[in-house]
């Protein structure tokens, strides 16, 4: 009857025998030390089964060094099969390598992986890495996200959620596991604390007239950008990565396929929004195409700042030629720097500021409109 093979990624004995011995045939202290060798064969993930070495002055220490071995070498020859003795630092491992290829396939955002591993090295793995994934309950994963909300958010607690649901997923799929159990994890919820607001027309109109009359805000093309926003109600990133054949000003329509982000190591881009929904044609009131015209006529031909952008392809808003690799200025530079709730005290040496207490505003509040005005 034929020899059981060995599963996959495991070894069968380990003999050692003596390779080198001291001048008196000894393992003696004198003299020169003894070597020995320790042999196994290993099942490697391809099927085959290979010998692995390792060597010591003593045989404990031959074999110890060849079970070292031995396990790396199961750890990291991986084919796609789990089991619940693997700890959940090596599933996220592999769900993390799987999200980044699908990030340099276009599938997903840079920005996405971004957010999930910094989710991962400050909370997952601290918490659950060093489980087995046999260990990681219901009950055990629903404590860790409490206790992640409680200290950092529930926006964070969320993303931690997704990104174990994720690698859960992936061991369903190897077969370490049956049921994912992040599937059944308590839902998340929290009341915001500033909820969104939508802006008065007041608000709207002292917003305008400030920018125009501010030097900087100027120098930044911030007033055509906040009539742009307001006007569509997209994002920062969407009006910042929109290109001039994208705008119409005739029809009133704008294509909003790509939006400006900043992932870690690769300065600012120019990429596709993050899903399919995201790609879609707003209409340009006839206010903020006739403001936009004077633009387009001064600078028919302007080049986007971004090294990583197609130089031949212009764009409405501008980075400041001063600050090239941001799409704001500055926040000592913003203008709604001189909009506090409350009027600052007077620097030493110089008069008070007489200009008038101004609501806080940021360029994500035309968002919270309800919807642009009506042409």
């Amino acid at each position: 009857m034929p020899r059981t093979p060995l599963p996959i990624g495991t070894w069968g004995e380990i003999s050692t025998r003596t390779l080198k011995t001291t001048k008196n045939g000894k393992n003696g202290k004198n003299g020169k030390s003894a070597k020995h060798l320790a042999h196994a064969r290993f099942r490697d993930h391809d099927g085959k089964v290979r010998a692995v070495t390792a060597t010591g002055t003593t045989k404990t220490a031959a074999r110890t060094a060849l079970l070292l071995k031995l396990q790396n070498r199961a750890r990291t020859n991986h084919s796609g099969d789990l089991s619940t003795n693997h700890k959940v630092n090596h599933l996220l491992d592999l769900s993390e390598r799987r999200f980044a290829g699908l990030v340099a396939d276009g599938t997903r955002s840079p920005t996405t992986l971004a957010t999930d591993r910094r989710a991962l090295n400050n909370h997952v793995r601290p918490a659950i890495g060093e489980l087995h994934i046999g260990e990681a309950t219901t009950q055990r994963l629903d404590t860790v996200l409490t206790d992640i909300k409680h200290h950092a958010g529930a926006p964070t607690a969320r993303t931690c959620r997704a990104v174990i649901s994720g690698a859960m997923k992936l061991a369903v799929r190897y077969g370490a596991i049956t049921v994912n159990p992040a599937r059944e994890v308590d839902t998340i919820e929290t009341k915001p604390k500033n909820p969104p607001r939508a802006l008065t027309t007041k608000e709207v109109t002292l917003l305008q007239k400030t920018l125009t009359t501010d030097g900087n805000a100027l120098q930044a093309d911030l007033p055509d950008l906040v009539t742009f926003m307001l006007g569509t109600g997209v994002r920062v990133g969407e009006a910042l990565a929109v290109l001039w054949n994208q705008v119409n000003l005739d029809t009133g329509k704008v294509e909003i396929t790509h939006t400006i982000a900043r992932p870690p190591g690769e300065g600012l881009i120019r990429k596709t929004t993050k899903s399919r929904t995201g790609e879609r044609v707003v209409s340009l009131p006839i206010w903020a195409a006739t403001s936009l015209r004077a633009p387009h006529h001064r600078h028919p031909s302007r080049r986007p700042s971004l090294p990583q952008l197609d130089r031949r392809l212009p764009r409405p808003f501008q980075h400041p030629p001063s600050r090239p690799h941001r799409p704001i200025p500055r926040r000592q530079h913003r203008p709604t720097r001189a909009w506090p709730n409350a009027p600052r005290p007077p620097a030493p040496n110089r008069p008070p500021n007489r200009r008038p207490t101004r609501p806080s505003q940021s360029l994500h509040h035309p968002r919270h409109l309800h919807g642009p005005p009506t042409r």
